[in-house]
């Protein structure tokens, strides 16, 4: 892999861990009482839905932006369409 290719896992990295967090927060732990109500998840799903937005606003300037390192930017591309898609999925719930 080259560097620009870790670049671009390194931010999916950054976009993907609060997810995994978030998820593993909101399914609850039985042990301590705690079972993902809904009054438990709405606030972490509303947190996600701006973490995405926020990911999509950072990444705006890296894409527009001429560069010519042209695989780089097209990685960046779909990283920013990820991101986007992942945004309105979450709109859907």
């Amino acid at each position: 892999l080259t560097s620009n290719d870790w670049t671009v896992i390194a931010q999916y990295m950054g976009v993907l861990k609060p997810i995994m967090i978030a998820s593993k927060r909101a399914e609850g732990s039985p042990k301590n009482g705690r079972n993902g109500m809904l009054w438990e998840v709405l606030p972490i799903y509303e947190s996600l839905l701006e973490h995405l937005e926020t990911k999509v606003n950072d990444h705006e300037a890296d894409v527009d932006q001429t560069d010519s390192r042209a695989a780089y930017i097209d990685a960046f591309q779909h990283f920013k369409i990820d991101i986007r898609l992942g945004w309105q999925k979450l709109r859907l719930y």
